[in-house]
């Protein structure tokens, strides 16, 4: 074996001789995987590198956002038991100052109704949208299936 440079104790030999003793090392290794048919390789493949799954990734992410979560709330992130604490918290947290709130398909009014009992400033204005008629068709989200029904008030809004 002819060594082309020594630096130190690490020794860099030639390329051809490093090809050379390679491929003498990994022929009885790759005989029998070259005498195979594509499928078993295809197998064999999928074995060593699986291919991508949005469900693994998504079970990653939600890891990874799950750890954010807990390293936040070791720092002091306030937590809320419902929303009309954190609307409170929030409007304490900007000073109960003048806001333009609109929201809307405000259905019941729950939300819209909670903020302007909690701000008081005077000149704060608060305005709600809705048909009070439901949904215009079947809401398909991540959680299944919302029937367009389910938020009919029959055009008469709540007091």
């Amino acid at each position: 074996m002819k060594c082309d440079v020594m630096e130190g104790s690490i020794m860099h030999r030639s390329d051809s001789v490093f090809r050379t003793v390679s491929k003498a090392l990994l022929r009885p290794l790759l005989k029998p995987v070259r005498n195979m048919d594509n499928a078993k390789k295809r197998k064999i493949t999928g074995l060593l590198w699986p291919k991508y799954s949005v469900a693994i990734d998504s079970i990653n992410r939600n890891a990874e956002m799950v750890a954010t979560l807990q390293r936040l709330e070791a720092d002091g992130v306030e937590s809320f038991t419902n929303k009309l604490e954190l609307y409170s918290a929030i409007n304490k947290k900007l000073g109960d100052v003048c806001v333009s709130y609109l929201e809307f398909g405000v259905w019941k009014g729950v939300t819209l109704g909670a903020w302007a009992t909690i701000n008081t400033n005077p000149n704060s204005r608060f305005y709600g949208f809705d048909s009070f008629e439901g949904l215009p068709e079947d809401w398909v989200h991540g959680f299944g299936v919302t029937r367009k029904e389910i938020f009919d008030l029959k055009g008469i809004a709540p007091t």
